[in-house]
């Protein structure tokens, strides 16, 4: 009996040494950092519960679905698809697409002065990550590419990006976890949520001269960007830390602290799109609530290793896992910081808002869904 204890406990132990050394010494896809993520008070204050987005109009967007991405132009509104690039009459009669970047993943995107959309995509047509532009001026629309790399580096996951008056191209390369390796976008945001690797960067290209370079590094999720009503700053999102930067456009390898001031911090669910509103606002998306638990678990780099090694991370984007209601929260903030708007629904079919556009008497809410409509606020007034 004791000789068979004893094999029982040998085993035990070797099983535990074996997993041990999986754990801590095979090699991983990075360095697993912990984040002591500050305790989250929650929908109170300036962002207490409310059902002002309870009731949205639609406007159809002919089968497409997923609007990550809405701007306006000239009685248009345009949405970056998972895919497609669309173009819808602002009364819904009607949707035209503007290009199929096959296969590919366009996500964030801009106007540049003469009217051309700059885009990020992750794999345009199987080609390189990078910045885009879609030229609208001829029968056709042409696509080119603009920058696929920075001092020296490719481009790995550029996500939402930002056209100065000037013309300077300003985008976020969101992490250094590759969407094509991992799938896609979303679970490339998925691995750095677990690794916390922060090697997301701010970018600047300039079309002028071709020349680019980093602006700010060190970032958990560069997401959202926008320049200042004055064009003197950037903002940024930084999904994985749910908080927002304020970086001088002059940077130059900003770091925390070191030329990227915290501007907004402890919020309530990660942030998303960000984008310039009306009237000194500028409008952010609550992309989903933030998780206690979770938060807790980024201050363990040991139990986030053997999640790692012993689970498959899941899609969140996926339709298999995609919720049939959620959670819909946008809010709106001015240069002093203060938070102006806070708009939200529990339980919405509408959910997974990414961010909002703001025009003179509607606000249309981004979305991540499958939804196939780009829903909105009528006869708004903030």
């Amino acid at each position: 009996m004791k000789k068979v204890i004893r094999c029982i406990l040998f085993i035990l132990l070797a099983a535990v040494v074996l997993a041990s050394v999986y754990i801590f010494l095979f090699p991983m896809d990075g360095e697993v950092k912990a984040f002591h993520a500050p305790v989250t008070e929650g929908y109170t204050g300036d962002f207490r519960e409310n059902s002002r987005l309870s009731s949205l109009g639609r406007i159809d967007i002919g089968g497409y679905t997923r609007p990550e991405t809405v701007l306006y132009r000239d009685g248009y509104l345009y949405s970056s698809c998972h895919g497609q690039l669309i173009r819808t009459a602002e009364d819904g009669s009607g949707t035209e697409l503007l290009f199929d970047s096959e296969n590919g993943e366009t996500i964030g995107f801009d106007f540049d002065p003469d009217g051309n959309i700059i885009f990020c995509d992750v794999r345009y047509a199987g080609t390189a990550p990078g910045i885009y532009k879609a030229d609208l001026s001829g029968e056709e629309v042409t696509v080119s590419p603009v920058c696929t790399e920075v001092e020296g580096e490719k481009l790995c996951c550029p996500d939402a990006v930002t056209v100065a008056g000037d013309g300077i191209i300003y985008f976020s390369e969101a992490t250094e976890f590759s969407p094509v390796k991992y799938g896609n976008a979303n679970l490339a945001f998925q691995y750095e949520g677990y690794y916390h690797s922060s090697n997301g960067k701010v970018c600047a290209y300039d079309p002028t001269t071709g020349e680019a370079w980093v602006v700010a590094e060190g970032f958990s999720g560069a997401n959202g960007i926008t320049t200042s009503w004055d064009g003197q700053y950037l903002y940024l999102c930084e999904t994985m830390e749910y908080c927002i930067w304020r970086i001088p456009v002059t940077a130059r390898h900003a770091v925390k602290g070191n030329g990227a001031e915290l501007f907004l911090s402890n919020l309530p669910g990660y942030v998303d799109n960000l984008n310039i509103g009306q009237n000194g606002l500028y409008w952010v998306g609550l992309v989903s609530p933030r998780i206690p638990s979770w938060d807790k678990m980024l201050g363990s780099v040991l139990l986030r290793k053997i999640y790692l090694r012993f689970t498959e991370i899941p899609d969140p984007g996926s339709r298999e896992n995609m919720p049939a209601t959620g959670t819909a929260a946008v809010f709106a903030f001015v240069d002093s910081g203060a938070v102006r708007e806070f708009l939200m629904a529990e339980n919405s079919a509408y959910h997974s808002v990414t961010g909002a556009l703001e025009t003179e008497n509607r606000l249309y809410l981004h979305s991540n869904n499958y939804c196939g409509y780009i829903g909105y606020v009528d006869d708004w007034t903030p």
